[in-house]
C-alpha cells in the first residue's frame, strides 16, 4: 500500500495500525496537512502514543529561505512547515473544545503527551508548538484544581513533566544552532547562568549587526568614521561592539537576528529567533502549585465568588486566608499567608475568565 495512503488511513480507519516510528515523505507530510481538519484530539492523541509516526523537524522560515537554497531541497523544509502549521491550527481547536467541556485530567495529560512527542524533534516548529501545549495544559490544571470533583493527583502528577530540557538554556540553544547552521550559540557547560548569558550576549551582539549593517552610512558610523550628521553614533558604543565577538560567519548570516514577529497559530511564518533566547518556564506554575498545597490542605474553597470585587476588601479573599492560617495555627506553623492569598488569586481569575489562556 503506497506509505501516504496508509498514513491518512490511521485517521479515517481508528484501528489501522503500522509499524510505527515512520518518517514521513514530502508527499506524505503534505497529504496529512491537507487531513489534519477533520481529526479529533482523541485519534491524533492515539497515533501519538502508539508512535504512528514520527513528528518531522520543523525549521524556521529564516532557514527555508537562507540556508536552503536549491528548490529540491526546500521542498521537504517547506512540506515540514505546511504540516506544523496545519497542526498549529488543530491544536487551538483542540484546546478550544477543551475549554469548552468541563475541567478533567485526561486532555491535561494529553496535551502534555503531545508536547513530548513535537520535542521528539528538537526544530524551531516544534518549540513554539509544544511550549503552546504546556500553556494549555497549565490552564487546564488550573480548572480542575479549581473544582473540588476533579481528583487532585489526576492533574498534580503533571507538574513534574513542565520540568523537560528543551526549556533550558543547552536546549534552547541546539535550536539555534540547528537553525542557523553552526555551533554559534554553542553555550558553555555546566552552569545554567553562564549559558543563559552567553545566549544573551551572543543575541545582542547580532541584534547590534543588524542595525550596524543596515546601510553604509550607519556601518561607517560604527567603525569610527561617521558621515556628516551621523557623528551622535557613540565612541563607547563602536568599542564594545567592534570586539571579537563579530565573526565573518555572524556577518554573513545577520539577516538570522532580525526578527519579523511573534510565532502563533495564526502567525506561523514569523521569524522569531529571539524567543528561544529569553528564559523560559512556566510562569503559572507556582500559582497552580499554591492552589494545589491550599485544596490539599483545606479540601474547599471557601466563601463565595463575587464578580468585580476590590482584592482589598473581598470578603472570599478573607475567607480564603482565615481558613488557611487557622490550618497553620493546627499544624503549628507560623502565620504565612501567602498560599492562601495566591489559592484565592487563581480561584478568582478562572471564575473571571482571566487566567491566561
Amino acid at each position: 500500500m503506497n506509505r501516504t495512503w496508509l498514513l491518512l488511513g490511521l485517521f479515517a480507519l481508528p484501528n489501522l495500525s503500522t509499524a510505527g516510528n515512520e518518517q514521513l515523505t514530502t508527499t506524505g507530510m503534505k497529504a496529512l496537512a491537507k487531513g489534519l481538519p477533520s481529526v479529533s484530539f482523541e485519534r491524533f492523541c492515539q497515533s501519538v502514543q502508539s508512535n504512528e509516526f514520527i513528528m518531522p523537524v520543523v525549521r524556521s522560515p529564516w532557514y527555508a529561505t537562507n540556508i536552503v537554497t536549491s528548490w529540491s531541497d526546500q521542498q521537504p523544509i517547506l512540506a515540514a512547515r505546511d504540516f506544523g502549521g496545519a497542526l498549529f491550527l488543530r491544536i487551538e481547536d483542540w484546546a478550544a473544545e477543551t475549554k469548552a467541556a468541563k475541567p478533567a485530567a485526561e486532555p491535561v495529560k494529553q496535551f502534555m503527551d503531545l508536547a513530548d512527542w513535537l520535542k521528539k524533534s528538537p526544530g524551531y516548529g516544534n518549540f513554539f508548538m509544544a511550549k503552546r501545549c504546556h500553556e494549555i495544559a497549565a490552564y487546564g490544571i488550573a480548572r480542575a484544581l479549581a473544582d473540588t470533583n476533579c481528583p487532585l493527583d489526576g492533574v498534580t502528577n503533571q507538574f513534574p513533566r513542565f520540568n523537560v530540557s528543551w526549556k533550558t538554556p543547552a536546549g534552547r540553544a541546539k535550536i539555534l544552532n540547528d537553525d542557523v547552521g553552526s555551533r554559534l550559540f554553542e553555550v558553555p557547560p555546566g552552569d545554567e547562568k553562564a549559558q543563559q548569558q552567553y545566549l544573551e550576549r551572543v543575541w545582542n551582539i547580532g541584534k547590534t549587526m543588524v542595525v550596524k549593517y543596515s546601510t553604509p552610512e550607519m556601518q561607517a558610523a560604527f567603525e569610527g568614521h561617521p558621515p556628516k550628521g551621523m557623528e551622535d553614533v557613540s565612541e563607547m558604543v563602536r568599542r564594545w561592539y567592534l570586539g571579537a565577538y563579530e565573526t565573518a560567519f555572524m556577518r554573513e548570516h545577520v539577516s538570522f537576528f532580525k526578527d519579523d514577529g511573534k510565532v502563533s497559530a495564526k502567525n506561523w511564518n514569523a521569524n522569531d529567533h529571539e524567543a528561544l533566547i529569553v528564559p523560559y518556564t512556566e510562569p503559572q506554575l507556582p500559582r497552580l502549585k499554591c492552589l494545589a498545597e491550599f485544596r490539599a490542605a483545606i479540601g474547599y474553597f471557601p466563601g463565595e465568588y463575587v464578580p468585580n470585587e476590590d482584592p482589598a476588601t473581598s470578603k472570599q479573599k478573607a475567607a480564603f486566608i482565615q481558613a488557611w492560617t487557622d490550618y497553620r495555627k493546627q499544624k503549628g506553623l507560623a502565620d504565612d499567608t501567602g498560599v492562601a492569598v495566591t489559592a484565592w488569586e487563581v480561584c478568582r481569575d478562572i471564575m473571571s475568565g482571566a487566567f491566561p489562556w
